[in-house]
């Protein structure tokens, strides 16, 4: 019983390293767009991941970055999010990878906002998880300084005898 466990562990690790070692082709490459461009929801998300995660670079990565901002931002059905990414650590560290993605930088607010103030319940664990991985960026946002604003005119003074005297007609 422990050989045929081990073996099926070790034809899954090496399954996996040979995934990982894949050539993402040019065909593949425009598939994975195409792909990604259909994501609406996490199993699709999930299953163009799946696909094409040997693709995971390049403009491939910034498609996937913009599906994920696209539908965490959301905050829908983030449940089924949180269960792909704890039954599988390769997915989790996907979408913890391309939250930290430079891409991701207009929405990292609002997926810390909602991470910390709209956790689903059951989901604190898996929301905290998110949190930490969106705080180091949130509120940095890339935006260009604020002019620092005009010093005031400095006072005039007004001589003692003005201050007492009556105005003039």
């Amino acid at each position: 019983m422990k050989e045929i466990a081990l073996a099926v562990a070790l034809l899954a690790a090496a399954l996996g390293a040979a995934a990982q070692d894949k050539a993402c082709t040019p065909a593949d490459e425009k598939k994975a767009e195409a792909a990604i461009d259909r994501v609406v929801n996490w199993d699709l998300l999930y299953k163009a991941w799946q696909d094409y995660k040997h693709c995971d670079k390049g403009s491939v990565e910034e498609s996937f970055t913009e599906a994920l901002m696209r539908l965490i931002v959301d905050w829908k059905q983030v449940d089924v999010l949180a269960k792909q990414a704890e039954a599988n650590r390769e997915y989790r560290d996907f979408v913890h990878r391309h939250i930290n993605s430079p891409a991701a930088k207009g929405d990292i607010d609002s997926i810390y906002s909602r991470a910390t103030r709209n956790c689903p319940k059951g989901l604190d664990g898996f929301c905290k998880d998110v949190a930490t991985t969106a705080k180091p960026f949130a509120g940095l946002e890339m935006t260009a300084p604020t002019p620092a604003a005009a010093p005031a005119p400095a006072a005039v003074p007004v001589p003692a005898d003005a201050k007492s005297a009556p105005p003039k007609k």
